[in-house]
């Protein structure tokens, strides 16, 4: 646990060792996806009280092996809901697997232009409250899925598989009946989960610019993911909503019954 918390505490721009990377994400909750990272699941009885093996979440598929897809087989996974953007997915698009559906949900690339946020809890708080298609593509279609399929287990990714892919898996969890500290926890966890591509991830977060990144104030904070940063994020939705299932009914229209049946589909 000393481990895990040290490595936690390792900031966005430092690398942590490989040996630590290796020993934990050798563990639950993290998965083995060959060609994938920061896979983990969102699901397993043991961490959150769920059923066992039904959500998944990780980065970009793009870089999917052959052996990867039959990781993809060995989980049980029979949906993957792509939260990028067209372009993402026309640049890099998920690799076809057999038995598997790929649903897309994107986001609008342009939606965000010339925003900018003092940290990550506001730049996901404006995710919730004003981007338009993350809550009617990505929210939607992750829970239009839990509610209809509770038998089809399903891995979400974005990118990072970390805000788009975070949030979602945030407020899947706040319904499933999970605490605030577990769900900052698990957040929090991407911080390993994306060590061995960090280097490729920050370039593309740089456009491939030779920037001193140490020089960008907000820069730690919008690329970092502590349990700080989604413990903020959750307390803003109690305060401004009065909590994800009265968010999730009252912005994104679903009824009592509607988030019951989702429960119930989380629960098992």
């Amino acid at each position: 646990m000393e481990t895990l918390d040290r490595a936690l505490r390792t900031d966005i721009l430092e690398a942590i060792e490989p040996d630590v990377v290796k020993q934990i994400i050798s563990l639950k909750p993290f998965c083995q996806i060959d060609g994938a990272f920061n896979v983990r699941d969102l699901s397993d009885a043991k961490y959150t009280g769920s059923k066992s093996g039904y959500i998944f979440r990780s980065g970009s598929l793009e870089r999917l092996t052959e052996k990867g897809k039959q990781d993809i087989d060995d989980l049980g996974i029979k949906t993957v809901v792509n939260l990028r953007s067209q372009k993402d997915f026309a640049n890099n698009p998920d690799p076809v697997i057999d038995g598997v559906d790929i649903l897309l949900a994107p986001t609008d690339p342009d939606a965000s232009k010339g925003m900018r946020w003092e940290d990550c809890t506001f730049m996901d708080l404006w995710m919730l409250e004003e981007d338009e298609a993350f809550k009617k593509q990505c929210l939607c279609t992750v829970l239009g899925h839990i509610w209809d399929c509770p038998d089809r287990p399903f891995l979400l990714h974005c990118n990072a598989g970390k805000d788009r892919t975070g949030v979602t898996a945030a407020l899947i969890l706040a319904l499933a009946g999970l605490p605030s500290d577990y769900i900052s926890r698990d957040y929090a966890l991407t911080r390993i989960g994306v060590e061995l591509v960090r280097d490729f991830l920050l370039g593309k977060l740089t456009g491939g610019k030779e920037l001193d990144l140490r020089n960008i104030p907000a820069f730690r904070d919008i690329a970092g993911c502590t349990a700080d940063s989604m413990a903020s994020l959750l307390q803003k939705i109690e305060e401004r909503h009065g909590g994800v299932e009265t968010y999730v009914k009252q912005v994104l229209c679903y009824s009592d019954h509607d988030v019951d049946q989702m429960r119930a589909s989380l629960r098992g």
